[in-house]
């Protein structure tokens, strides 16, 4: 998969494989999962399948959730995700993240959903995006 996109401090960029096992840490920690649709723990099974449905297209598709990883740029430490699905009309968004804790109160999930929503208006003509 292809799609990256920077912002200031950040790198979005698809999930590989490999990102599996960050995946499944992140989403096993308690205080992460509280609000989330998921229990933890979150197996490492459960993260494989989820990258393998989240990366299957290169580009966000039409109803369907696609989910790039939040990357620190200065060192290229995973931080968490910014997951995004674009309504059934093509011109609304919803999007979520996840971060890791470690990650809190660093302005990230800020800076990657600005960056996140500026693609959408500028290069999907999104119009209306909830989070």
């Amino acid at each position: 998969m292809t799609f990256s996109l920077e912002a200031e401090r950040l790198l979005l960029r698809w999930m590989p494989p490999d990102d599996a096992a960050d995946l499944a840490e992140r989403r096993s920690d308690p205080l992460v999962a509280q609000y989330q649709s998921w229990i933890a723990p979150y197996s490492l099974a459960q993260a494989q399948s989820l990258i393998e449905a989240v990366t299957a297209h290169d580009e966000p598709v039409i109803g369907e959730w696609a989910q790039p990883v939040i990357v620190r740029r200065e060192d290229g430490q995973t931080g968490g995700d910014l997951a995004v699905r674009i309504g059934e009309d093509g011109h609304s968004a919803e999007i979520g993240y996840t971060l890791h804790r470690w990650a809190w109160g660093n302005g990230y999930a800020t800076e990657a959903a600005a960056a996140r929503v500026d693609y959408l208006i500028r290069d999907r003509h999104v119009h209306r995006v909830t989070a």
